[in-house]
């Protein structure tokens, strides 16, 4: 079992843990301590994201094959990774603040989908991270805290941002998304200070189902408006 942690990636072999660091002196350590997301993919190979760079774990070394940006236009775009994901097709995918990354396994290079290019409207200035998964159109729907939500296609290559907006007033809310969850054609958002929203993707345009809120009155509320994780269970 693997386990992220904000002071290092842990391996727990069912007896003890072993910790990887990250090390000024070791170049095939981590590249840093404060790790967001562990991925394995349909390979078989290990991603971590950390908020300096994308590693591979290399198994027989038991050491990391570490990506950075640099000014070349087949590196990694961003050096905040936010999460790891696989499409419909096992092609592996990066979203960092910046934007996202497609990964070429034969060239071991990256195609970079800048944010930026597409003149999306930013609502929270921050680092902080955020979340990306799949739908069976093989569409990719990124939560991010500067972006909100954003859904990739990959045959146009074009992004769309969603506008949450309150569900009660129907006055814009603040769309700084944490996490994400898919069951069937629901998206269940995960936001900053915000609770979740319940929202359907068949819509075209997307359409706000429910939205979900701490209220003090309502002891059958959201414990808090701050959602950190979302995640199904199997009962």
């Amino acid at each position: 079992m693997w386990f992220a942690t904000a002071n290092g990636l842990n391996k727990y072999d069912g007896y003890e843990f072993e910790i990887f660091q990250h090390s000024d002196y070791d170049s095939c350590s981590i590249p840093q301590s404060i790790v967001s997301d562990i991925y394995e993919d349909s390979y078989g190979i290990i991603w971590i994201a950390t908020g300096n760079g994308l590693s591979r774990y290399n198994r027989d070394q038991n050491n990391f094959k570490n990506y950075y940006p640099d000014t070349t236009s087949n590196s990694i775009l961003g050096r905040i990774i936010h999460s790891i994901v696989e499409d419909n097709n096992n092609n592996l995918w990066i979203a960092t603040i910046d934007g996202i990354n497609l990964y070429n396994r034969d060239m071991d290079s990256f195609t970079q989908y800048s944010y930026q290019s597409q003149n999306l409207q930013k609502f929270f200035p921050t680092n902080l991270y955020g979340d990306m998964i799949t739908d069976k159109n093989n569409n990719l729907w990124i939560g991010s805290i500067e972006y909100g939500l954003l859904m990739y296609n990959i045959n146009t290559q074009k992004f769309t941002q969603y506008k949450l907006d309150n569900f009660e007033s129907g006055k814009q809310a603040n769309s700084s998304v944490t996490s994400l969850e898919l069951i069937d054609e629901i998206l269940w958002v995960g936001t900053l200070d915000n609770g979740i929203f319940k929202f359907d993707i068949g819509h075209s345009e997307g359409n706000v189902l429910n939205h979900y809120k701490y209220s003090p009155q309502n002891p059958q509320s959201i414990s808090n408006n701050n959602i950190c994780l979302l995640y199904t269970s199997d009962a």
